[in-house]
């Protein structure tokens, strides 16, 4: 499990990866690696069952890092996802990790993990910030800059009514 073993922080085009194991003694919140990029990440998600980092860039390339500690290949680059345009930096992955959720201005692109390709493109509003999967695996919920909520279930990718919430939102959790 990444999340127990260390933690990932961007900045620049650069990655770092901290030791968030309380148990590591004198390690603990330390930069245990640093990994520099030709352009700078966006943002970064974890797909815990499989061990791997799916990594926006902002040359519109998605590479997928093993993160997984016990693995030949740890912190290497596996393979890379090309979206048909530039994605923005928040990515989410649905509890069964069968799906990346990604999102560019008025789509949400759902990819199907494993042969990473591009199995949906579900429309949401024009400025899409962030993107949230319930633990069920049953709904999407995409924040929109001017407040609103599109949510997408994600069994039939289509979507239900917009969620006004009447403010700029700045990040979502569940």
């Amino acid at each position: 499990d990444p999340a127990a073993n260390g933690s990932f922080l961007r900045e620049q085009a650069k990655l770092y990866a901290i030791d968030a194991d309380i148990g590591h003694g004198a390690l603990f919140n330390t930069i245990i690696a640093e990994h520099s990029f030709a352009v700078e990440p966006l943002g970064i998600c974890i797909d815990a069952s499989r061990g791997w980092a799916f990594i926006p860039l902002i040359d519109g390339e998605i590479q997928i890092w093993d993160v997984r500690r016990e693995s030949a290949t740890f912190e290497t680059q596996i393979g890379v996802i090309i979206p048909p345009v530039t994605v923005r930096g928040t990515l989410a992955v649905d509890p069964s990790a069968e799906h990346l959720l990604a999102l560019t201005a008025g789509k949400m692109y759902v990819y199907d993990i494993g042969p990473d390709t591009l199995s949906a493109e579900v429309p949401v509003l024009q400025d899409p910030q962030d993107v949230i999967v319930d633990p069920a695996g049953t709904y999407a919920y995409v924040s929109d800059g001017t407040g609103n909520v599109t949510v997408v279930p994600l069994a039939a990718l289509s979507t239900l009514p917009i969620i006004n919430t009447g403010g700029s939102l700045r990040g979502m959790a569940i």
